[in-house]
């Protein structure tokens, strides 16, 4: 009988013991069945075009980065912005958050530019606060379809990026995801809030601030034929002051009105555009419009339109997964069930990602803290970087791949070095892409049935501050998927150990 109870006492504790390990995994949500199909890279244009195009009754869109390229006619990005139009026409309800920030001034401008080509459709189109970043790259379609990544609609992210997104088949994750928008919509406003008040040129270049808005009489207005397409410029004067047109800015507005600057002569003209550190008299434009760019922007859109329609794009032969399980992960849901699962992990924690940092400070303002425990970490990605360490102690096979950036390793932050060094410290394994690429990709592989890809990079205000979304995925087959993935781009990498990854002094 003594026997008999001690057998029984080891399967409980065996039973405990499995359940325990499921927990540290999966707690939290308890996720739902799903089919799931991986747009990655070249793959992900042709697969959202057809989701866009085929949208029954509702299109729902979170855009951190949206790029309508007057100067480059059949763009892809041009392409699914126009998709979104044509679902509106046909009766489908359509809604778009853009991102805007007070701290990105440029990128706002851009989305700007897709706001105003939504203007007037059937899109209903909004703008996230200033003071939330919107990092979410969302796509939900007739509640059925999600699509989430870290796949921005622009030309960089569409062509040329190494970029991780899924399409996840199931009304109950949609529904997840719908109920998310409707939060980020509720904070949000249709009209763009802009992070600077408008001044005069003249005031502008002795503004403390190194972003303005200018609206002024244009003394005159030249651009610089003769120039080569590397160098060129236009060039407005607004009460004496000089502004220099950006390349883009001008290419755009070329595009827009081919006599712009013939014509600006004596128009008001709206800029924005930066002051050079040091400069005196002069501003860097990037971004112009005058009183009838609006309508301008309606035209180029429509023609944009009538060409897009004579395309026809590849059906793309979407390899549908059948995953066990799929667990919707926005905001701070993210670290908790990143962390159980990298705790959990028995064979391998494989990771191709932007961005990965470790902070020695705080770094957000003190009047931002006021909420969090004095002995709290520096951040939450301190404390998953503890995670990977100690798998990487108990013999997990970590392995992380940053993006080291066009200029390479001399450029990148210390709080990114340090975050591999001390991966490579405990034992695990960092790697630098390619400078001739960007890794984009926000993707981890845990073991050989769980996936993690969304668009939440390992940084403070990424997994603290910004709206992110994101999924975990139990599929042994998607996670195969994504351990080629990775493969493929460690196949381009360099040992970030081999070549010095450890903070400058």
């Amino acid at each position: 009988m003594k026997k008999q109870n001690l057998v029984a006492a080891v399967v409980v504790v065996i039973l405990v013991a499995v359940a325990a390990v499921v927990y540290l995994r999966l707690a939290g949500p308890p996720g739902a069945p799903a089919r799931v199909v991986a747009a990655d890279d070249r793959d992900y244009f042709n697969v959202v075009h057809e989701l866009l195009s085929g949208a029954q009754r509702s299109i729902d869109v979170i855009i951190y980065q949206g790029r309508f390229y007057f100067q480059y006619p059949l763009s892809k990005s041009n392409a699914l912005i126009a998709d979104l139009v044509d679902a509106g026409e046909r009766g489908v309800k359509v809604r778009a958050i853009l991102e805007q920030a007070n701290w990105n001034h440029g990128n706002s401008e851009d989305n700007r530019d897709v706001w105003s080509v939504l203007a007037g459709t059937g899109v209903s189109t909004y703008f996230d606060p200033l003071e939330t970043t919107s990092h979410s790259k969302l796509v939900v379609v007739d509640g059925k379809y999600t699509v989430m990544g870290s796949m921005n609609w622009s030309y960089y992210a569409l062509d040329k990026n190494n970029e991780a997104a899924v399409v996840v088949e199931s009304p109950e994750i949609a529904g997840e995801f719908e109920a998310y928008f409707d939060k980020v919509l509720a904070a949000s406003t249709p009209t763009y809030a802009l992070p600077e008040k408008y001044v005069g040129a003249a005031d502008a270049v002795g503004s403390k601030s190194r972003t303005v808005f200018v609206r002024d009489l244009v003394d005159s207005a030249r651009f610089a034929q003769d120039q080569p397409p590397e160098t060129r410029r236009g060039l407005l004067y607004m009460a004496g002051v000089r502004v220099v047109v950006d390349e883009d800015a001008l290419e755009e507005a070329l595009a827009l009105d081919s006599l712009f600057f013939a014509e600006a002569a004596g128009e008001t003209v709206r800029v924005f555009g930066e002051i050079p550190k040091g400069a005196t008299g002069e501003i860097h434009a990037l971004d112009l419009e005058t009183p009838v760019t609006q309508a301008a922007v309606t035209r180029a859109f429509g023609l944009e339109r009538s060409r897009l329609k004579g395309l026809t794009y590849a059906k793309p032969v979407l390899a549908w997964v059948d995953a066990g399980r799929v667990i919707a992960i926005p905001n701070d849901k993210y670290i908790p069930e990143v962390t159980r699962l990298v705790a959990s992990a028995k064979k391998r924690v494989w990771v191709a990602m932007l961005d990965a940092r470790y902070y020695e400070t705080r770094p957000v303002p003190p009047e931002r803290d006021k909420r969090r425990p004095k002995d709290a970490p520096p951040s939450l990605t301190n404390v998953l970087l503890d995670r990977l360490q100690e798998a990487a102690r108990r013999g997990v096979d970590v392995q992380v791949i940053c993006d080291v950036g066009p200029d390479g390793q001399a450029s990148a932050p210390n709080n990114k070095l340090a975050f591999l060094k001390r991966l490579t410290d405990a034992g695990g394994k960092a790697y630098w892409d390619s400078p001739d690429v960007t890794t984009h990709a926000k993707l981890a592989i845990v073991d050989d049935d769980f996936t993690v890809v969304g668009s939440t990079n390992w940084s403070q205000p990424a997994v603290e501050d910004n709206n992110e979304t994101a999924v975990v995925i139990e599929s042994a087959e998607i996670n195969r998927h994504y351990a080629g993935f990775i493969e493929r781009v460690r196949g381009q990498a360099f040992d970030a150990r081999a070549i010095g990854a450890a903070p400058r002094p």
